[in-house]
């Protein structure tokens, strides 16, 4: 079992890392002569292959069904619950949409569509799902560990583009808090996808329209408030859904604990 748990967090790691770096994926796909993609359209391709890669170890460590990967993925949550709980949280995040929504901004635009839902997914899916899903739940790591390793690989590329130390510090900080908060809320809910996903859209629109798509480690004052008073929503119903289920899936016993 040992064994079975160190090839699984191998794997993982190394097939991660391929997919959130992935230059390689985008370089072949620029180097194609598609004369109709801009670079969003490259950056969209290279999504979509990143995600198809992810089948690759599931056909190394699992059985090959459809089921399997569903269940591993977090994508059998009950989606009406998921919808309405995302829904509630965002509505401080909805509201200030409404009144600072620009009209130039376009969100059917090719910029919008890859920048706020595209990357939301592709982080959940990659970042959460695969990434901590399978090393917490079959790589015997405890929570933390699991959930902080994609925010200190990402905390790698934020030194790459910057050496201001307070920059830096803010910026992981931030990426490690919420890779903990999506973490947390995705196993606490029944290892469910749908919401970190949907809060990550939501969270992503706002710095797209409050920031004016520049993510600073900073952020306006505004912006500031509206995730936080979502984020504040989220965690209220989820500590609520627990105690009323009498269970906190994230406790004690797996926090920090190897397997």
């Amino acid at each position: 079992m040992k064994h079975r748990k160190t090839i699984t967090t191998l794997v993982i790691i190394l097939f991660y890392l391929f997919i959130q770096y992935k230059y390689f994926i985008i370089s072949f796909v620029a180097g194609i002569k598609f004369t109709s993609l801009n670079e969003h359209g490259i950056i969209l391709i290279g999504y979509i292959i990143s995600l198809a890669l992810i089948f690759i170890p599931f056909l190394l460590l699992y059985d090959v069904k459809f089921k399997t990967f569903t269940d591993e993925f977090g994508m059998r949550a009950n989606f009406f619950i998921s919808f309405v709980f995302i829904l509630i949280a965002s509505i401080p995040i909805i509201i200030g949409l409404l009144f600072n929504l620009k009209d130039s901004l376009n969100l059917l635009s090719y910029n919008t569509i890859v920048t706020v839902f595209f990357a939301a997914i592709m982080n959940e899916f990659v970042s959460r799902a695969f990434l901590f899903g399978q090393l917490f739940r079959r790589g015997g790591w405890g929570f933390v560990q699991a959930a902080a390793i994609g925010p200190v690989f990402l905390g790698m590329k934020i030194i790459s583009n910057t050496l201001d130390p307070l920059i830096i510090s803010i910026s992981f900080i931030n990426v490690l808090l919420m890779g903990l908060f999506y973490a947390w809320l995705f196993i606490e809910w029944n290892n469910n996808i749908w919401i970190p996903m949907g809060l990550h859209i939501f969270i992503n629109l706002s710095w797209l329209v409050f920031e004016n798509g520049e993510k600073s480690c900073f952020g306006s004052t505004e912006g500031i408030i509206y995730r936080s008073i979502t984020i504040f929503i989220s965690i209220v119903i989820t500590i609520l859904m627990c105690v009323h289920r009498k269970k906190f899936r994230i406790n004690k016993l797996n926090i920090f604990a190897w397997k």
